[in-house]
This record gives structure tokens, sequence and C-alpha cells, in this order.
């Protein structure tokens, strides 16, 4: 209860000097009274940086981040509280009263990660459902129209050769043929409608090794399967049942080539945007025993350097060329 003076003296109570105070530098002195200023912190995990607990449970940081959540049934009891590195909830007295759970950096990474491969694949996914409801439409169109070209050679063929009138032939094969094609670069020009600017495709590219084919791929590939054999067979056996005909065949020949075309400009518009459905393909065909009649019609018109051209190499695995 004794006084000091400025110098440091200790007064008694009769006004003697009864000892001497070492006397803080003015500097320090100052320190002292900014340390009184400043709330006591017992737990030195935690400062005004730390996130905290809101009432909805969440652990939100200074920048509005969830790093973490807490029951929500306790939230609300330590709503405001801060949580260290460990997950530790601090109340205001520095004692530990709950644990969050903390989103780890990796854990955030690894979500973000799988996010923009789940949304990729979903890309992949609506593509191959778009192509084939392109395909299938074709296949719908044009089955009648292949039928019919097969049935008038069919019956002009079983004809006596005398009998046969192979202008007539040519006069009603050659708008079939044109209708078919028609209906085989609608799909075509829908297809590559899909990615105008090459952005799916480029990306396609850098991902054929590293994804499998989804259950819609699986469907385009059959469907697709469907109309390369459809159009190739019919092709293959017309071309057959006009060899004897010699008008006929000069006239049908060149004309085959625009139904192989867009079918053609099909598989390698499908192979650029979903490469791993043409092996899909291949594979069908092959199983067909179809393989070798597919390559060699469309072989001949450049189907590998096509291919080879976009980098998808032997993508189809055709069987060789009859």
């Amino acid at each position: 209860g004794f006084k000091v003076d400025e110098e440091g003296n200790v007064i008694n109570n009769e006004g003697h000097i009864a000892g001497k105070a070492q006397m803080l530098p003015k500097e320090e002195e100052n320190k002292e009274e900014d340390k009184k200023d400043k709330p006591f912190n017992p737990n030195t995990m935690v400062d005004e940086h730390s996130p905290r607990v809101r009432k909805s449970g969440k652990v939100v940081d200074e920048d509005d981040n969830i790093v973490g959540t807490v029951d929500k049934s306790a939230a609300h009891k330590m709503a405001g509280f801060p949580v260290d590195y460990d997950g530790n909830i601090i109340d205001p007295e520095g004692h530990i009263v709950g644990k969050a759970q903390m989103i780890k950096k990796d854990e955030d990474d690894k979500k973000e990660e799988k996010s923009d491969a789940d949304k990729e694949e979903e890309e992949y996914r609506r593509i191959a459902d778009q192509m084939s409801t392109s395909i299938q439409q074709s296949l719908d169109k044009i089955k009648p129209v292949l039928k019919r070209i097969t049935e008038t050679i069919d019956d002009e063929e079983a004809k006596p050769q005398k009998e046969r009138d192979e202008k007539k032939l040519v006069d009603t094969v050659k708008p079939l043929i044109e209708q078919g094609s028609q209906i085989l670069e609608e799909a075509n020009g829908a297809i590559r409608g899909l990615d105008p600017t090459g952005r799916i495709a480029k990306k396609a590219q850098s991902n054929t090794s590293n994804r499998k084919a989804s259950p819609e791929e699986y469907h385009l590939a059959d469907l697709l399967a469907q109309l390369s054999g459809e159009v190739t067979t019919t092709i293959d056996r017309a071309k057959k049942k006009v060899r004897n005909m010699p008008h006929a065949k000069k006239e049908l020949n060149p004309l085959w080539n625009i139904l192989q075309s867009p079918l053609l400009q099909i598989l390698s518009a499908v192979g650029l945007l979903l490469t791993g459905v043409l092996g899909l393909v291949g594979n069908i065909l092959n199983g067909l025993g179809l393989g070798s009649i597919v390559n060699s019609l469309l072989g001949s018109i450049g189907l590998n350097k096509i291919l080879e051209g976009f980098g998808l190499g032997d993508a189809l695995k055709l069987g060789s060329k009859k």
C-alpha cells in the first residue's frame, strides 16, 4: 500500500523512503496498458481471425468459406465460438466445448476434380444420347428406301436377260439412292452441329484413354452398326446384282458413293467426339461378319485416311478388305 514516486522511491506512511522500486521505461508501460485493454485469450490456437460456428451448423472462415460443420442440434449453443485448426470449438473462457468436422483442403480439391469429371461425363452422355436420336431417325427413314432399292434390283435381276429394262431400273433406283443420301446428310449435319466450335472434340481426344464407354455410348454404337450394316450390305448386294447388267452397272455404280460418303462422314463425326464408340461399332460389325464389307466399301473412298487425319487411326478395327 506504500506510494512510489517518479524516481522509484518507495515512501512509507510516515513519509520516509522505505525502499527502491525498478521502474519500467515509458514505452513498456504503454504496452502493458494496451495488453490490459485487450481481452484475455486463454487459448492461443484461436484469435479474431479464426473460423466461427454458425447457428446453421456450418463453420465459416472470415472470407465466408465453409471450412467445417458442427452437429446442428448443438450449433445454436456454440454460435460465434472460434474453432482451431484441429476442429476444437473454444468457449470465451478458453475451454474446449465441442468438436467440428473440418473439411481438409485435399478433400476440397478432390471434390472439385470429381465435380469437373462428373460434368464432363454428363456432357459425353448427353452428346451420345443426342447422336442416338439422330441415327435412330435416319434408320427409321432410310430402311424403307434401302428395302425398295434391293427389291427393285432383285426383281429386275430375276427376269430373263432379254426382258430386263435396265433404263427403267436406273430411273427407279437413282432417286432412291439420292433420297437415302439426303437422309444421311441430315444426320451428319445434326451430329456435327453438336460441336460447332470443335471444343468438345479437342477435349475428347485428350481423354479417350482415361474413360469407359457409358450405356448411352453402347446404345449409340449399336445404332451406328445397324446403320452402317444396312447401307453397306444394300450397296454390296446391289453391285453384285447389276454386274451382268451393263447399262445399269455403268449408271448406278458411280451413284453408290453418294450413299457411302455421308455414312463415312457420320462415322468420322462421331469418332471426333466419342472415339471409343468407333471401336464398339467395329466389334459389333465384325461380330455380325460385316466388318470386311464395311471396310471394303468405305475404305475405297478413304475411310482410314480420314480417321488417321483426325488422329483416330484404325479406330473401327474392321476386318481386311474383300
